[in-house]
Parts: structure tokens; C-alpha cells; sequence
């Protein structure tokens, strides 16, 4: 009886090792994914509209210009980026020896939507599909695609406009340097047959000591660039606009750019 119980113990923990490994293999295999700071450009500097006298020209300018941008997007992507940051907070499945998914819901707006987050994996590269359906609405609606390298430092996303249109909307390009802690992300129009084709803001995170952080923005029909640098800590910055380079300082105050 003890040969037996001990021949039935050895076999139990053999099991268990067994089913352990299989799950650490998983859990190791599956790809993480990108950093928030891949879909989503930091707007919150630049969100105070108090500021409008003539003493904040140079900031408000900048606010302003930024802003035009983070309505669009809100109002457009509010779903995609919602269900985004969601699947952060969730583990995934394997669907097979490659691919994963992350399931879960998400509330937008008091409307509760079902997000299928898919992940492809071949070699280094990881292959994304989002796929969101309303509930009582659509179904199965392919919201945004792309690709990431297996170190999430670089990568790509489209974004579709809507279930109602379908129609590509943004293109995404994003680059994390997880040593240094920068990064920057482009969102480009890319909608066929409007205006806003060609138009694209540029957001990222660098080490220059003094403007650690910058947006380009350009207007395609106009051919215009506006460029914008400013310090995340202190909110001092500079826009050029007309030729001519505009500052303000930690208050926002409008200053010589010479003087700082």
C-alpha cells in the first residue's frame, strides 16, 4: 500500500509540474502589449482655456491649435482609445500556437460595447486587430489594426472612422525607447475625399533638458507647419508661427524668446 501511494503521489506531482509548466509557457509566450503612449497623444498641457488675455497670446495660440486636434480625436475615437486602454488592464487567451486574444467590456458614453483584441505572432513581429461590437448595434467591427515589434518600440496602427462609414480614417506611427523613457507618435489624416487629408500631428517625449517635449502640426491644404517645444515640468514653451518663434514662460506669460 505505501509502494502504491507513493507511486500515486510521484504521478500527482508529475501532473502538476506538467500543468504548471504548460501555463508558465503561456503566460511567458504571450506578446505584451504596446505602451499606452502607442495609441495616445498627451494633450492634458494644454487643456486649461482660462488662459486668454493678451498677456497669454503665445500659450493660448498653442492651446488652441493643439486643441483642434484632441476634439477630433476624442469625439471620433473615443471608443478605440477607450477599448484600448481597457485591454491594458486584461490578461489574454491563447486562441493557438501563435495567436492570442483579450476579451472584455467596455462602457463609453453609458453604452457598453464587447472588445476582441487579437495578436498574431510571427518572428518578431506582432500583428493587431481590434474588433468592438455594440451592444443592441453593430457587431464585429474591425475599429483598428497594426503591427508592433515584439519589444514594443516601435509599430503602426489604422484606424477606421466608424462602423457606419468604414473607411480608414487615421494612420498611426509610434516609436518607445524604453531605456531612455521618450517616445513620439503621428496621427495622419488619411480619410479619402476631405479637406483634412495630409494632415497629421506629431507629439513626443525627447531629452532636450530645456523643451523636453514638442507637437508638429500640418496643415496639408495650406502647406503649413507649426511647430510647438515646451518643458512638461515647468510648462515654459515656444511656438513658431509667421516666421517667428513665440514663447512664454512657467506662468504662461507671453515673454522674449531672447530673454529666456
Amino acid at each position: 500500500m505505501r509502494k502504491i501511494a507513493e507511486r500515486y503521489f510521484l504521478t500527482i506531482m508529475v501532473i502538476l509540474t506538467l500543468f504548471t509548466a504548460g501555463c508558465e509557457k503561456d503566460k511567458k509566450d504571450a506578446p505584451q502589449l504596446p505602451p499606452e503612449s502607442a495609441f495616445l497623444i498627451d494633450f492634458s498641457d494644454f487643456q486649461d482655456n482660462s488662459k486668454s488675455t493678451q498677456t497669454y497670446t503665445n500659450w493660448t495660440a498653442a492651446a488652441v491649435t493643439v486643441g483642434v486636434w484632441n476634439t477630433v480625436l476624442t469625439v471620433t475615437l473615443a471608443v478605440p482609445v477607450a477599448a484600448y486602454i481597457e485591454a491594458l488592464k486584461h490578461e489574454p487567451v491563447r486562441v493557438d500556437n501563435d495567436s492570442w486574444k483579450w476579451s472584455y467590456t467596455v462602457t463609453v458614453n453609458a453604452i457598453q460595447y464587447t472588445a476582441d483584441l487579437f495578436a498574431d505572432v510571427s518572428g518578431s513581429n506582432v500583428a493587431w486587430e481590434m474588433y468592438i461590437s455594440q451592444q443592441g448595434g453593430f457587431s464585429n467591427f474591425l475599429w483598428f489594426k497594426g503591427n508592433s515589434n515584439i519589444l514594443r518600440t516601435k509599430g503602426d496602427w489604422t484606424l477606421y472612422q466608424g462602423p457606419l462609414t468604414n473607411a480608414e480614417f487615421l494612420s498611426i506611427d509610434w516609436n518607445h525607447d524604453w531605456e531612455k523613457n521618450t517616445a513620439d507618435i503621428k496621427y495622419t489624416n488619411i480619410l479619402s475625399g476631405t479637406d483634412g487629408m495630409g494632415d497629421y500631428i506629431h507629439y513626443g517625449i525627447t531629452e532636450d533638458l530645456v523643451y523636453d517635449a514638442f507637437y508638429d502640426i500640418y496643415d496639408n491644404s495650406a502647406d503649413n507647419l507649426l511647430k510647438i517645444n515646451y518643458n512638461t515640468e515647468t510648462r515654459e514653451g515656444s511656438i513658431y508661427y509667421n516666421d517667428l518663434w513665440h514663447c512664454w514662460d512657467n506662468n504662461l506669460v507671453d515673454i522674449d524668446c531672447a530673454a529666456r
